[in-house]
């Protein structure tokens, strides 16, 4: 099922599903870690098991970094120029990915046949084809595979659910994701592959709706139960850029649900805000609405008396998840690599379309200097608000949009 001139992909389906019931228990058995990327968010994770460590229930084995342990891995901590040399040291119980995003697939694939479990961050491949290489890869091995999108383990999931099961909001229309963002020089000079759709032949995919506000994306599609490729329909692409990159930067994402009466998602998301807003996915009602602040795990209702209520929940650590998994199977996984084909179709969508539309003239306005300097687009907040609200930039009439940069996508999705 293709759509005018756009590339089609077959995609395989496992059967397995996620959950989203409490990771319990721990293990006599200390879990041996490798961390494959030890600055950037890596810093993060040797944070993490650094606590963990503390509490006697990991081990951290070895770090894998051309550039070297950084300031933050533990001194005598075994550090290798590269994964190959970790795993030929011994192979841990599970692998930490937190490398580039085009180095997921080889690393996580690596790490599983050598006999590991993986945790790679999001996105898990930087395309549909390198995403059904590590699900061939998973299937091949039997190792466990958790991806990093952590807005999942969130507890709001589960009292979204109970609000919608009580009709507080009615019945939802859509699910809208909203990201005003911003975002430096900086960012974009931190590596050769920032911003990047590609460097050289090798897919990077990098842009605002795959990498910085991803997690609105993979959220939205999770509530609308659109996180399985074999559940969408066609995806809608909107691609622009103020910056001067390959990548998006504002962009707006329609998914729609391959079933009649499945409530479809929407996304308007950039990095070109004049300040840093919580990030937001609406689930819209047709008596209230409920917005899920997934970077806070907040969650406020708006029922239809216009009253507005507010809870901040808490979350499930994803690595944690998955080590609680290890222990206990019937503690199910809340991000297993399956649950992310969905994201990956749209991640695909965005590198299937035309290069994004630049965003120039008296639409943008430079702030700061030096690295610190960033374009803010004129209005766009309320352009956002528009586009999420209806059917995307060009059709709320932003000066710089194009229809020409709307474009249609499907892929076919076959089962195993």
């Amino acid at each position: 099922m293709g759509c005018g001139d756009r590339p089609q992909h077959r995609h395989r389906i496992p059967a397995r599903r996620a959950g989203r019931t409490q990771p319990s228990g721990g293990s006599a058995e200390v879990i041996t870690v490798g961390l494959a990327g030890a600055s950037g968010y890596g810093r993060i994770h040797l944070a993490r098991l650094a606590r963990l460590g503390r509490a006697g229930v990991t081990e951290l084995v070895g770090v894998a970094d051309p550039a070297g342990p950084g300031e933050d891995t533990p001194p005598g901590t075994p550090v290798h120029a590269d994964l190959d040399a970790l795993l030929a040291a011994g192979v841990p119980d599970v692998v930490i990915v937190s490398t580039p995003i085009h180095t997921h697939v080889p690393l996580a694939a690596a790490a599983m046949r050598a006999g590991a479990d993986v945790y790679v961050e999001k996105p898990p491949a930087a395309s549909l084809p390198g995403f059904d290489e590590l699900l061939a890869v998973q299937a091949e091995t039997g190792r466990l595979c958790q991806v990093g999108f952590q807005s999942l383990g969130s507890r709001c999931f589960d009292r979204i659910a109970d609000l919608l099961a009580a009709g507080t909001v009615g019945e939802v229309q859509r699910i809208a994701a909203t990201g005003l963002w911003l975002r430096r020089l900086a960012y974009f000079q931190r590596s050769a592959w920032a911003g990047k759709r590609r460097v050289g032949d090798v897919v990077v995919a990098d842009g605002v709706v795959t990498n910085p506000l991803s997690h609105s994306v993979a959220t939205a599609l999770r509530l609308a139960g659109l996180d399985r490729i074999d559940r969408l329909g066609t995806i809608t692409t909107e691609l622009y850029r103020a910056n001067d990159i390959e990548g998006d930067d504002t962009s707006f994402v329609r998914v729609e649900p391959a079933a009649p009466g499945g409530v479809e998602v929407v996304a308007a998301l950039t990095v070109t805000n004049t300040e840093q807003l919580p990030a937001r996915v609406d689930l819209v009602g047709d008596r209230g609405r409920i917005s899920f602040r997934y970077n806070e795990d907040i969650l406020e209702v708006t029922d239809e008396s216009g009253t507005t209520t507010s809870e901040q929940l808490d979350r499930i650590d994803l690595f944690e998840n998955l080590l609680a998994h290890r222990v206990d199977p019937g503690v199910p996984l809340l991000a297993p690599l399956e649950s992310t084909s969905g994201f990956t179709a749209v991640l695909q969508a965005v590198q299937d379309a035309p290069p994004p539309t630049p965003i120039g003239g008296d639409d943008v306005t430079w702030v700061d200097e030096g690295d610190q300097t960033h374009p803010v687009v004129r209005d766009i907040d309320r352009w956002v608000a528009e586009a999420v609200a209806g059917n995307g930039f060009a059709a709320a009439g932003a000066p710089w949009a194009r229809a020409e940069a709307v474009r249609q996508h499907q892929f076919e999705a076959v089962g195993s």
